[in-house]
């Protein structure tokens, strides 16, 4: 197998502990999952939504934020 073929198998892993997106997802009021959620899945840079998760309290990076995004981290909750 060569290295096309093991990079094209590899899988993200599911089952996890969820991010730090993933848990605020299945813990915040309603209205804020909404509003995350719609977040999430707009043009809103990774930045822009860390820097409000930031301002009230939730410890978020840019980086997690783009890896729950791009379905990359563990929770598999996107």
């Amino acid at each position: 197998m060569g290295l096309s073929d093991a990079l094209k198998a590899q899988k993200v892993p599911v089952g996890g502990p969820r991010c730090q997106v993933g848990r605020l997802l299945h813990t915040l009021p309603a209205d804020d999952v909404d509003a995350l959620a719609e977040a999430l899945d707009s043009d809103m840079t990774h930045a822009s939504i860390s820097r409000a998760l930031i301002e009230e309290g939730h410890r978020v990076t840019a980086i997690t934020v783009g890896r729950h995004r791009r379905e990359e981290c563990s929770c598999g909750t996107f």
